[in-house]
Order: structure tokens, then sequence, then C-alpha cells
């Protein structure tokens, strides 16, 4: 299902700004490095804690604008809260293509799986962080999380870019380093990958998952975050300002990842 959006032009303007990082990353030379399965391990066994704080962008996201306490008030406005709710429906209970019902993490952890990656290190870490709250902010946890579990040093400085953004509180801030730095990025990624990876590395799921968010990212979620981060920013303009400059923090803390995986040191 394709979404229809009317984009406004502050909107349109930031799509604009952050054009020329998303193609870069889309041109990146790791997904040249990809050439076979040991190359696709090391990339899956870094590139799963992005899938992970990807999801947890969009928790934060859905637990500012939404009503999730208890008991229970509305929060916010109707169209914010229907656009977050509808995303995370998918992100984490998506109906995949061969009936199945499935997070997209617990997708990429089968897709691991299926390739030989080694999912440990991601569970170790997963078991290592607090249930609730986090004295110092979740930045800091994450990072302890991290250093105790073993995670790539790259990976963890990913997280911790991202759980900066989370830990500030602000709605339009992660909207934007969700919508522009994961939901427009991806798309043109995703299909880069697909078209780069050579054959020795290719595995199934893998496939499966990089081709689901081409389709969903690309035609429903992405224009579905713009109508957000409009609705979020409305006519203020330093929430304007704030936005862009997650959202190209965020497109460069990528690259930093990528840069990271395609030259091991």
């Amino acid at each position: 299902m394709s979404v229809t959006v009317a984009v406004s032009p502050r909107a349109a303007a930031l799509v604009e700004a952050a054009a020329p990082r998303i193609a870069a990353l889309a041109r990146h030379p790791v997904w040249a490095s990809l050439r076979d399965r040991t190359s696709l391990v090391r990339f899956m066994e870094s590139h799963v804690y992005c899938v992970w704080d990807f999801m947890s962008l969009l928790k934060a996201l859905q637990g500012l604008t939404t009503g999730v306490g208890v008991p229970w008030r509305p929060v916010g406005d109707a169209t914010v809260r229907r656009l977050v709710n509808e995303i995370v429906l998918a992100e984490e209970s998506d109906r995949l293509p061969d009936g199945r019902v499935a997070a997209h993490f617990e997708l990429y952890l089968a897709a691991m799986d299926d390739a030989g990656a080694s999912a440990a290190v991601v569970r170790r870490f997963l078991d290592a962080l607090p249930v609730a709250g986090a004295a110092g902010g979740h930045a800091a946890a994450v990072r302890r999380a991290a250093a105790a579990a073993g995670v790539p040093a790259a990976a963890a400085d990913f997280m911790a870019s991202t759980f900066a953004v989370i830990d500030r509180g602000r709605p339009w801030e992660i909207a934007a380093a969700f919508g522009i730095g994961r939901e427009q990025a991806i798309p043109d990624m995703f299909a880069a990958s697909l078209a780069a990876v050579g054959r020795e590395a290719r595995c199934g799921l893998f496939a499966e998952y990089l081709e689901r968010h081409v389709e969903l990212d690309g035609d429903e979620h992405g224009p579905m975050m713009l109508e957000l981060i409009d609705a979020l920013c409305g006519a203020d303009e330093t929430r304007w300002a704030e936005a862009q400059a997650v959202a190209l923090a965020a497109l460069e803390a990528r690259a930093r990842l990528w840069d990271a995986l395609e030259s091991p040191g």
C-alpha cells in the first residue's frame, strides 16, 4: 500500500537538506565490501544494533506523543497518535508476506541465524540493559550495557548518538532522527545493498528483511513520518532548525558506522 502525503514546503526543505547525505549513504563502499558470507556476518553483527535502536527511537516517540500510561489519558494530537501507532504496529508486529507476524528486530535475528552470524553479544547486551529507568540517562545505561556485553565500539558509538537524542525528550527531534535519519535513508541504502551484495554473501532472510524495508519505508512510513514531523514542528522555526540539525547528525552517525565496517581497524 502506497501512502500519498501532501508534503509541506518546510518538510520538503528538510528532505532536500538531507538528500546529499542520504545519497552518500546509498553509494557507500560498505555495500561493495559484502562480497562473501564472512563479510556479511561481520556487517550483521554490528548492524543489528541499528535495528534495535531504530525501535528504541520509535518507542520513545510513542511514549511522548500517545497515551501509554495507566491510568490512561488522551495525549496530544489525535493525528500524531494515529501516525505513530500505525508505524509501531508494522515495526513491532509486522505481518510478513508468508503470513508470519514478527517485529523487524526479530526478523533480523532470524536472518543472523540464517547467515551464520552470532546473536550472542546482542542478547547479552539486551540482558545487561536496565528494566526501567536509568541513573544518568538512557545513553549512559546503553554505554554501560554495551561495554559489559562486548558490543563493537563503532556500534556502541552509534547507539550513544541515538540515545543522546532520546534523552533530550523533544518529540520533533526524535521524529527527525527516525523519519529522516532512518525512514528516508533506508530505502535507498537497502536497495543499494541488495544490488551490491555478492552472490556468495546472499542470505534469504537478510534479503527478505532488506526488501521489506525498501517497500514499507519507501511507500508508507517515509511519507507518514514527513507528515508527523510537520505536525510536531508546525510554525515553530526553532523546532524546524533543531529537527534539521538532528536529522543531519543522525545521517552523519550512520556514515561513521559504515566507515568503520568498511575499513575495520
